[in-house]
């Protein structure tokens, strides 16, 4: 049996300047950018971080009829790295932080490390925020997205390492030729929580801002007993804030500029989740054009599969095997490939191969419940993901939601399924693809 590996190529989103006619423009200025991802942050046992572990970046209008204070970029950069860095502290999972006056950051490691202690955690707005929208989704998604995966997801973090940083041989640690490990995946599938059990993890105290990580009970599985009762066990449930905290973060983000009157830009966090302050002032009506890059592009040099020209006050995300933690398998020139990428399916403990790229778009759900909802995409099949959103937008009449779709195939060709809402305008670029309009 042949195998290899290689990286998978980039296909986050690329976002272009703001495009308008001409004669529409009102008033001249310029883009200002501001953009974060320096390490500069510093946990309490020494390991210096990258928050969010991307690039954070802020794009903002400065209008020429307009008088600014003398240190409005240097406010501005400021309000948007200081908000940033205290988000990232009290998100992170792995490590622990100290705020300006040298006292531990209440964070999702400090809710993780209450697991089984029955003891309640005082949280500050934003963690209890988090919690809560973590918690809801995961129910609203029926478990594709699901918040209590984190042991899960470090039973492969550890594999992309040995693989793509070790050059481990591929027999020993991935679950399709490791037995062994195949095993240990199916032992952490089934000690998810199930939705009823997800409905008993977490209580949550909305006046005193206060949550209690309950503990699940030990399950049984070929014989042999999953701890999950125990603090130290792996498979016990912990909290992971992948696939929704960068885009709450955009949403606390954009929200603090807006409530001080920074209305004409964007955010954009790893270009993942991307969302618009509101409607500018700086032109009558125009649009913003995104362009989303081919799948198959190399993550140096990427190309472009569909270019959407959005208007204003929306929120974009995009969930796909797009990221450094990636490769591939091809097992023989009968089995297609394999890919191995950091969304996970917690059904099968197994990375999903549903699709390359999942974008959404909406101007009614909160950054946040889209990341989730992307990630739940990219787990299921398209019909499904079709159904699940004609059935959201019964459920919430007034809300909006459209997608674009991307699969690669096994001989390199792209198949691209674009929302018939986004059909008028959005483009067409890549080459060696077939359309479909959903």
């Amino acid at each position: 049996m042949k195998h290899y590996f290689k990286a998978i190529s980039l296909l986050l989103c690329s976002t272009s300047l703001i495009s308008c006619s001409k004669e529409k423009i009102i008033n001249k200025g310029e883009w200002c950018v501001v953009s974060y991802q320096t390490p500069s942050i510093v946990s309490t046992n020494g390991a210096v971080v990258s928050p969010f572990n991307t690039v954070m970046t802020l794009k903002y209008f400065k209008n020429e009829l307009k008088t600014y204070e003398e240190n409005f970029d240097s406010n501005i950069k400021n309000i948007f790295i200081d908000k940033i860095t205290s988000l990232h502290k009290k998100f992170d999972r792995h490590y622990y932080y100290k705020d300006g006056n040298q006292n531990i950051v209440t964070s999702i490691k400090t809710i993780n490390d209450s697991y089984g202690s029955n003891t309640p955690v005082e949280c500050d707005e934003e963690l209890y925020t988090l919690l809560k929208t973590g918690y809801e989704m995961t129910l609203l998604t029926n478990g594709y997205f699901n918040f209590f995966i984190g042991e899960l997801n470090t039973f492969w973090d550890d594999i992309f390492y040995l693989v793509l940083e070790q050059y481990e041989d591929l027999t020993l640690v991935d679950p399709f030729f490791s037995q062994e490990q195949n095993y240990k995946m199916q032992c952490y599938a089934k000690a998810t929580p199930t939705l009823d059990e997800v409905k008993t993890l977490l209580t949550f105290d909305d006046e005193n801002l206060t949550v209690t990580f309950n503990t699940l009970p030990d399950i049984e599985f070929n014989g042999e007993t999953l701890s999950r009762s125990s603090k130290t066990s792996t498979y016990r449930p912990t909290i992971t804030t992948g696939g929704i905290a960068k885009g709450l973060a955009v949403d606390y983000i954009k929200d603090d500029f807006k409530n001080l009157g920074y209305l004409d830009g964007f955010v954009n966090a790893g270009s993942s989740s991307i969302a618009s302050f509101s409607a500018p002032t700086f032109f009558e009506k125009g649009y913003q054009t995104f362009n989303f890059a081919d799948p198959r592009s190399g993550s140096l040099l990427r190309t472009l599969a569909v270019s959407v020209k959005i208007d204003f006050d929306y929120g974009i995300s995009t969930s796909g095997n797009y990221n450094n933690k990636s490769y591939y398998i091809k097992p023989n020139d009968e089995h297609g490939r394999i890919y191995r990428h950091h969304i996970v399916n917690p059904f099968t403990g197994d990375c999903s191969q549903e699709h390359a790229s999942v974008t959404i778009f909406s101007k009614t759900f909160t950054n946040a419940q889209l990341d989730a909802l992307s990630t739940m995409f990219v787990n299921l099949p398209l019909d499904q993901c079709i159904s699940f959103r004609n059935e959201l937008l019964e459920k919430y009449p007034s809300h909006d939601l459209s997608f674009i779709i991307m699969d690669r195939n096994d001989d390199d060709s792209l198949t691209i399924y674009i929302d018939q809402e986004l059909k008028g305008i959005s483009t067409v670029k890549a080459e060696n693809c077939k359309v479909i309009y959903e």
